[in-house]
């Protein structure tokens, strides 16, 4: 099966379910809502563990296949409730930090390459966390007890984009590439949650793209093994 056989098959499915959310809210259905988001995380999850039966690569696609259900469940927490919902995606991303971590470990590198994908890992980290930084430098100022979560997030996440553009530059193929596309939008994706958790009523807009970045963002980590 080809990348583009699945995107066929998927993004379809994914657009329906994108549709069928938003009406179920609309509508107050609350259960059947989180089933449908849940749904669409489902494809991501479905789609990894098709790849690694297929190829027989549970080495390289299990732990992704693994980060996809822990996001598939902190898609329904998050509806009820948001901080045990962010700290499972938390765990999720300590997956995904585990696999790019086994995918590039630093002892396999050439001595001449580790001090220069160690700066490129370093600066995309510095970039992320100061972009996350200076877009909630006013609401750091109100989380009381809730600081350390929301200081640790973005350094979790920012290490996650450093460490998958890391990837892409040391393979070079599209696949890494694509994901590495796709962490990005997983990474705005999340910013613009918090800053909606702060502000509830001035960014209501930001639902949609929200669930467009984020699914995006899905659909592009798991299309990076078909590649």
């Amino acid at each position: 099966m080809s990348f583009w056989k699945v995107s066929f098959l998927a993004l379809p499915a994914w657009a329906a379910f994108f549709v069928l959310y938003f009406r179920l809210k609309r509508r107050r259905l609350k259960m059947e809502a989180i089933l449908a988001k849940c749904a669409g995380t489902f494809l991501a999850f479905a789609g990894t563990v098709v790849w690694c039966w297929t190829f027989q690569r549970w080495d390289v696609g299990g732990l992704l296949a693994l980060f996809f259900g822990l996001c598939m469940i902190a898609d329904g927490l998050l509806e009820v409730r948001f901080i045990p919902g962010m700290i499972c995606f938390a765990a999720a991303h300590g997956v995904l930090t585990w696999r790019y971590l086994a995918l590039l470990p630093p002892t396999s590198l050439p001595l001449s390459h580790r001090p220069s994908l160690a700066g490129v890992l370093l600066g995309v980290w510095v970039l992320c966390v100061a972009a996350a930084v200076l877009l909630f430098r006013r609401e750091l100022k109100t989380t009381g007890k809730l600081l350390p979560v929301f200081v640790l997030y973005p350094v979790i996440l920012g290490l996650l984009v450093g460490q998958v553009f890391t990837c892409a530059v040391f393979f070079g193929d599209r696949g890494s590439w694509l994901a590495t596309v796709g962490m990005t939008c997983f990474f705005v994706s999340d910013l613009m949650v918090a800053k909606r958790f702060f502000h509830p009523e001035g960014y209501f807009w930001m639902e949609k793209p929200i669930m467009l970045l984020y699914w995006g963002a899905l659909y592009l980590l798991e299309a990076s093994l078909w590649l």
